[in-house]
């Protein structure tokens, strides 16, 4: 790269310890590395300015001196990555701020879409909003859409509209609007006065509809900035896509940062001199992948500005390198490639693909805040080099807590806490000698092993007297899983290792599988600090053949700036369709789309043009939202501007993401989008043209590197598999260590090895090698044995005795448990990710009304993923009735698929389908997965099946006890038709919408048939013996952690309230007993009944007899839920399946456990529940039960916690909204308050207890439904007063613009929720 450039170009990334920069320069070698802390005020002011003067000294051979205005004649360029914003979104240090919003929806940002961050959390605590004051401003329009353009008599004519332009208007998307409220400039002025007073000087201005009629908000940032507001942040500017809450929230965080930035933005311009505007341009990283000028630069864009210069980074060093590499990629072998960035707090994860690009996302969430600005797709996981290390009730845990900088893991010398880094330290996968000496209380130390290996030894007594093994006798009298023998220090750590690698192996599926994408064809493209000590480890977890790690891997961030090109995207809403084009049979847009694309055009290549591209480096692309008519998934199908084949390639993207297509449905566009690419010129992208033609040299044209190529030999602890037998073994190993600068092109080290370079420690394990690039980078082969992965531990022992023939007990291994309990979770979170991105309801697809879970071969609940709490129970009766069903009367053969909604089944209401798949290995079922979804209309006498005056069943809609779904592998689909539309029962209304509940079906097999295959792997890597021996393991952990529940909740309490039977020992946890709105009394008395000093469970099959004994010095007790007393079951539909009653236990049970432990049918193992027959929670078959899933459900929960002294009542309902006609059917469920309890507030407007479902957005439901939202805000007052404040209802106020059947099933309404300890009833 010689004389390609005679001025300086900077690459920084200005990251929140570090600020890493990549110069390039006019002389040899032609380029500077510079690594500096990023905050240092006693050496400098600014990181990145103090990193241009040392290079521009040092090259150059002059003398700038700090106090000294940089001169700019030399620079080129400078593109800077920051975290300078998130971490103040982080921090929340962001600039004071108000919002302005539509008269009437002032809390609608904080309600949100109503659901809690984490579903078993009981304080359900959201993120603080980021304006300190709401303006309501008077104004309201109406969108008439085109989707309601049938419904005659909604809105006038087209002519009558144009004849009244002060009242009706057309908006950008084409549709017209009518202008209900006009905007009230008098008092919009005072209020911003009062305001603009109290010193706030930034403004959020979200209005309904503005992404169509923006005039409104333009009218009111007219008024601000001659008030004298500073920033003005407009969503329609900001993010000019439909949903009001998404885009206000975004506008609030561009608001809260843009101040910040543009101050930093002007204190880094003020070191240099007068001219650099005239000498040099600068650039920032977006969100999205592209460079932005300062000037559009905002805080909605900033978000991911660092780590995306390492996304680009990674991408385009892996198509330099590996393209050249024919083991890598081919004609037939495409490269993709998986971004792997460890730190110390967290791993970003994240996919690119030579064919298609980068993977983006337009919603994510940081601190509790919805962002949907386009950023790259990056998945972040809590799991880096500080991510603390625990042992709590049997289980490791790594994360998500970290030890951060300050104090840092152990070795770091500032009492810190034991962390990852700790454990690679104490392992020899990090060398003291060649890490940094910035430890210590002056950080001039090095770091220092034995405070790691010290921790370990104790933390592992712990351990082992946990197990049992620290006892001689090894007898039951001790604590623990019964396990195999004492567990050495070297293995916990390993262990904890083994641990970090499953979940951020997690984070990857989520990336690959979980959309689609075989992992196994991904290169693994490794950067960051702490990645080239995982890199093999989790490279074969996910089996992964190639790991990537560039040369400049410790600054790639730095690095990718200078790769990175200059984007400007334009938008527009759209709400046209598809049409066909009849000349050459191709699909073709209309002549709006075109103009538009013309228009956008024209305003991305003037801005180009004020960047200072030139004409001839511009490159523009042309993109359309589409979406099948009547869904809200999204895809963005890139074409040409004209003859695009828009539809055949959105349906092939669809296909291959979805699995299937949807009839009769038109294809709707939803934005038209032009992007514009500035390409990026710098030594970095120029270097891959220059590459680019170098000849294909295979890796085997290499040669094993000279031992005495070797710094020094060190010792490691390596996890080794045997290449042959496939047994696994754990031992410490002579190590080469070598200095990456010391190898060669060509050279091939063998494992294990250490590599070294000046940022990073790469470890090469065991059967594997490294090879060295062309351009000194490193390319790892992960070398899996021949034989099938086997441990050798006794955990994994023969099931049978060779010699007798007898099964043999099995051992558990506490570093196994862990990692199954992750791999059985992982299961059911991917068939989750399925089922979502497969559904085309917005019940399932939006409002996430589902949940999938793994149950064992008798329907016991194995995993469950925190979907809703309300199936938690329900899903495993569910699934046993149809078990035991099929023993019986019939068949459940290979390649057949059930299906079942009734109660008497295991049903919840008849809503919630459940559609159940068995695994079979060798001819018998070893598990069963199942998905429930709650389908929008199953028919019944209400649109949206939800009736609030039902007294059958029937009335509630279609009835299944058990259905073959699917025969022989073939779906029923004349038969599943036949039985929503009502066909086979004359008595009951079907469905309204067969179509979509077909396609929710088929969503639900396939999210069953993810699990399927997920199951089958992990069996046939660790074999069936292992996993059902772990499966069982993991339950009953589950089952000590309840124990553990109910001892310290015995010990918590006042000795002397503590009610004992003298002559059972039976004791009286607690009695208690409220009553729904009509009357109806639900009593509760909890007893527990101490038992031995153990719980014990069998499990028996042909291949193995599995003996777990869990021992505790604490007392175990079998725990009897008692509701004796609870009234007769109701003519009303407020009767309560028993399955129901079970999942509001577990659910009550998991919440005050407070920790994240496996969540399966160990919880129940020592829980008895009495529920009297004919009560209403226990009814006779065929009584309504609707209202029970939703509403006693809540009741039975809000006893249980108020009982036990742990919360105060909640909102106490889902309040289940439906209304609709003959045509379609809507429903909803509607947030309130949550109970308060000893150390915090209730949540206001939030989803409850046995919820979470999301709620449509406001402007979702105007464009889409005959309806008008008139109000929808907190209800002030609601909560209840005391120490600790119940959380607030909600007013959600609706006018229907046509006749239609409105219901809301609702409780609460006579009975307020109860306070607790003295506290006031809300």
């Amino acid at each position: 790269m010689k004389g390609m450039n005679e001025k300086f170009r900077f690459s920084i990334d200005r990251g929140g310890t570090f600020t890493d920069i990549y110069a390039e320069i006019p002389v040899e070698p032609y380029y500077r590395v510079l690594k500096l802390l990023s905050v240092d005020p006693s050496n400098y002011e600014d990181a990145p300015r103090e990193g241009i003067r040392r290079i521009l000294n040092e090259v150059l051979k002059t003398d700038i001196k700090r106090d000294q205005p940089i001169p700019s004649a030399n620079i080129e360029w400078i593109r800077m990555g920051t975290t300078v914003a998130t971490n103040a979104l982080l921090e929340r240090k962001g600039e004071r701020m108000a919002l302005v919003v539509t008269e009437g929806f002032r809390d609608v940002l904080q309600i949100g879409n109503q659901t809690r961050p984490k579903i078993f959390d009981l304080t359900m605590k959201r993120a603080e909003m980021l304006y300190e004051k709401v303006v309501e401003v008077k104004e309201r329009v109406r969108i008439f859409s085109n989707h309601m353009k049938s419904s005659q008599g909604l809105f006038p004519s087209i002519d009558e509209m144009k004849s009244q332009p002060q009242r009706y208007v057309q908006g950008s998307t084409g549709e017209y609007l009518e202008i209900i409220t006009p905007l009230d400039s008098t008092s919009l002025r005072n209020q911003l006065l009062e305001v603009f007073n109290s010193g706030i000087k930034s403004l959020a201005v979200v209005c309904i509809h503005s992404y169509a009629f923006s005039q409104h908000e333009q009218q009111i940032a007219q008024i601000a900035k001659e008030i004298g507001f500073t920033q003005i942040s407009l969503s329609s500017d900001v993010i000019n896509s439909i949903r009001l809450v998404p885009r206000g929230l975004t506008t609030c965080i561009d608001a809260y940062l843009t101040p910040l930035i543009q101050t930093y933005i002007s204190n880094f311009l003020s070191g240099f001199d007068s001219d650099f505007h005239k000498n040099s341009k600068l650039h920032f990283m977006n969100s999205s992948g592209g460079l932005t000028p300062i000037s559009s630069f905002s805080g909605s864009n900033s978000i991911l500005s660092g780590p995306a210069g390492g996304v680009v980074g990674y991408a385009m060093t892996s198509v330099e390198e590996l393209s050249q590499v024919p083991e890598i990629f081919s004609e037939h072998k495409k490269l993709q490639v998986i971004g792997f960035d460890m730190g110390g707090t967290s791993t970003d994860v994240s996919r690119y693909a030579i064919d298609s690009g980068f993977d983006f996302v337009y919603e994510s969430e940081i601190s509790g805040f919805l962002n949907c600005a386009k950023q790259l797709d990056i998945n972040t996981v809590a799991a880096g080099g500080g991510s603390r290390l625990f042992f709590k009730k049997g289980i490791l845990y790594c994360g998500p807590e970290s030890s951060g900088a300050q104090p840092g893991p152990l070795c770091y010398k500032k009492n810190g806490h034991l962390s990852v880094t700790d454990a690679n330290l104490f392992l020899g996968r990090i060398v003291p000698k060649f890490f940094p000496k910035i430890f210590g209380p002056k950080e001039n130390e090095a770091l220092d092993a034995d405070l790691s290996k010290n921790a370990f030894i104790e933390l592992n007594k712990t351990v082992n007297q946990w197990t049992g093994a620290g006892n001689k006798n090894n007898q039951n009298n001790n604590q623990g899983l019964s396990t195999g023998g004492v567990l050495k220090d070297e293995d916990l750590a390993l262990g904890f290792i083994k641990v970090a690698n499953e979940n951020m192996s997690r984070a990857i599926r989520n990336v690959t599988e979980s959309r689609g994408h075989d992992v196994r064809q991904h290169v693994l493209s490794c950067f960051g600090g702490a990645g080239g000590q995982h890199a093999c480890g989790v490279g074969k977890v996910l089996g992964m053949k190639w790991v990537f790690i560039h040369k400049f891997a410790g600054i790639l961030s730095a690095y990718g700036l200078g790769m990175a090109d200059i984007i400007v995207e334009e938008n527009v809403q759209c709400v046209e369709l598809l049409s066909d084009s009849a000349e050459e049979g191709e699909e073709q847009v209309n002549e709006d789309v075109k103009r538009r694309w013309k228009e956008l055009g024209a305003v991305v290549r003037k801005k180009m043009d004020e960047y200072g591209i030139k004409e001839d480096e511009i490159e523009l692309e042309y993109y359309l939202d589409l979406r099948w008519q009547g869904t809200d998934t999204v895809l963005r199908i890139r074409g040409e501007e004209n003859h695009g084949k828009w539809r055949e390639k959105f349906t092939e993207q669809y296909k291959r993401e979805y699995g299937f297509l949807l009839s009769k449905r038109s294809i709707r566009v939803e934005q038209v989008r032009v992007k514009g690419i500035g390409k990026a010129k710098s030594g970095a992208s120029e270097g891959i043209k220059v590459e680019a033609n170098r000849a294909i040299v295979s890796l085997e044209q290499g040669k094993t590197v000279a031992e005495d190529k070797a710094k020094e030999k060190t010792s490691v602890y390596f996890s080794v598999t045997d290449a042959n037998t496939g047994v696994e073994t754990a031992q410490w190993l002579e190590t080469p260590l070598y200095l990456l600068q010391d190898l060669s092109y060509k050279d091939i080290i063998p494992g294990p090895a250490i590599i070294i370079d000046h940022t990073c420690t790469i470890l090469v394990e065991p059967l594997c090698k490294a090879y060295i690039t062309q351009n000194g980078s490193v390319l790892i082969e992960i070398n899996m044995p021949n034989a099938q992965r086997e441990s050798s531990k006794e955990i994994l022992s023969p099931s049978k005795n060779e010699a007798s023939g007898q099964e043999v007990e099995v051992k558990v291994d506490m570093i196994e448990l862990a990692l199954f309990s992750n791999r059985f979770m992982s299961v059911a979170e991917q068939m989750g990710k399925v089922l979502q991105r497969s559904a085309v309801s917005t019940n399932i697809k939006e409002r996430l009304d589902f949940s999938c879970a793994v149950f064992d071969s008798h329907g016991g609940l194995v995993a469950n993923a925190p979907h809703l709490p309300v199936h938690l129970g329900a899903m495993q009766e569910a699934v046993k009735w149809q078990i035991d069903y099929y023993s019986k009367d019939d068949k459940w053969n290979e390649g057949e698929v059930l299906i079942s909604n009734h109660p008497e089944a295991g049903g919840s209401h008849l809503p919630d389908i459940t559609v159940i798949s068995p695994v079979w290995k060798d001819g018998k079922a070893v598990f069963y997965v199942a998905s429930r979804g709650h389908h929008a209309d199953v028919g019944g006498i209400t649109p949206g099946s939800m009736p609030p005056f039902s007294h059958t069943l029937e009335e509630e809609g279609i009835c299944i006890k058990s259905l073959k779904l699917v025969k022989n592998g073939l779906f029923q689909e004349e038969e599943i038709r036949n039985v929503l539309s009502g066909k086979t029962s004359h008595k009951i209304q079907g469905s309204r919408n067969i179509e979509d509940n077909v396609s929710d079906l088929k969503a639900q097999i396939a999210a069953n048939q993810k699990g399927i295959l997920l199951l089958s792997d992990l069996i046939g890597t660790h074999s069936l013996h292992t996993v059902l021996s772990y499966m069982k393991f993991v339950q009953l952990n589950a089952a000590m952690s309840v124990s553990q529940m109910f001892h310290s909740l015995l010990q918590s309490r006042d000795k002397d309230s503590i009610k004992t039977n003298p002559e059972t020992g039976a004791i009286t946890l607690c009695s208690s007993s409220d009553s729904l709105d009509d009357g109806t009394e639900i009593h509760l008395t909890i007893t527990l009944l101490p038992q031995s000093s153990s719980i014990s469970s069998t499990s028996s099959s042909s291949t193995s007899t599995t003996t777990n004994t869990i021992n505790a010095n604490i007392p175990v007790y079998k725990c009897i839920f008692s509701f004796e007393g609870t009234f007769p079951q109701s003519y009303n539909n407020l009767n309560t399946p028993p399955s129901v009653t079970k999942s509001a236990i577990i659910y009550s049970i998991r919440s005050i456990i407070r920790e994240d432990i496996p969540l399966n049918q160990g919880i129940m193992t020592n829980i008895q529940i009495i529920l009297p027959p004919h009560t209403i929670l226990n009814p006779d078959n065929g009584r309504g039960i609707v209202g029970g899933n939703v509403l006693t459900s809540q009741r039975i929960t809000d006893i249980i916690l108020h009982g036990m002294g742990i919360a105060a009542n909640s909102q106490g309902c889902m309040n289940n909204f439906t209304f609709g006609d003959e045509t379609f059917g809507y429903y909803e469920t509607i947030a309130g308050g949550s109970g308060a309890g000893r150390g915090w507030n209730g949540e206001s407007g939030v989803q409850s207890h046995m919820t979470n479902t999301r709620i449509t957005d406001v402007e979702i439901m105007e464009v889409n439904y005959p309806v008008l939202m008139r109000r929808f805000v907190l209800r002030r007052g609601s909560g209840g007063e005391g120490r600790w404040k119940g959380g607030e209802g909600v007013e959600r106020e609706f006018e229907f613009l046509k006749g239609l059947k409105v219901s809301l099933l609702t409780e609460r309404r006579s009975l307020r929720p109860r306070g607790l300890e003295g506290g006031g009833d809300g």
